[in-house]
């Protein structure tokens, strides 16, 4: 299996389901903007950032075109009161989320979505998106690149290099 078929086979669950959002064969991809039509991440601002961790943008940009349209539907899938209903958030102990910024701005436009944070160390075993969707998939990376790397060892040994002088690649070429 190669990056993108694993990342083709993540993408089923509805977290990227357009080509645009799956990395080509030769890894290139995650850098674009997705076109995800069908789904709720499509609404949310292209990231700016190379390194697609979550900033003050793109987190207000979450909960305003993701997270509260999210709530609001299902308020009204339900029938129930938008303005008695409270929402509660699982959300990581990352920088971001803690911060003074993020959490005034949800106090004063969201004060019924009530932030409840994992605590350090502990997002693996409570946050669901971790649990469910991302560990399988970075669980097929490690996967790929241990068959990657025991391939490439064989190579070089059948090439008659000998065991003490292996060389594997270590850094992103």
């Amino acid at each position: 299996m190669s990056i993108h078929d694993a990342w083709e086979r993540y993408s089923r669950w509805g977290l990227a389901s357009s080509s645009s959002c799956v990395p080509g064969k030769d890894g290139v991809g995650l850098t674009k903007e997705c076109s995800c039509n069908d789904s709720h991440f499509r609404r949310v601002a292209p990231h700016p950032h190379a390194n697609h961790w979550s900033t003050q943008e793109t987190m207000k940009s979450f909960v305003q075109k993701v997270l509260h349209p999210y709530f609001e539907g299902k308020c009204f899938d339900f029938g129930l009161n938008l303005l008695t209903q409270r929402m509660i958030w699982l959300i990581d102990y990352w920088s971001v989320h803690i911060s003074t910024e993020f959490r005034g701005f949800m106090k004063e436009n969201f004060p019924h979505i009530l932030l409840l944070f994992v605590p350090a160390n502990c997002t693996s075993k409570l946050q669901l998106m971790d649990v469910i969707f991302q560990r399988p998939f970075k669980h097929a990376i490690h996967q790929l690149y241990n068959q990657f790397q025991a391939a490439e060892i064989a190579k070089q040994i059948k090439a008659g290099v000998d065991p003490s002088k292996v060389k594997l690649q270590t850094t992103a070429a």
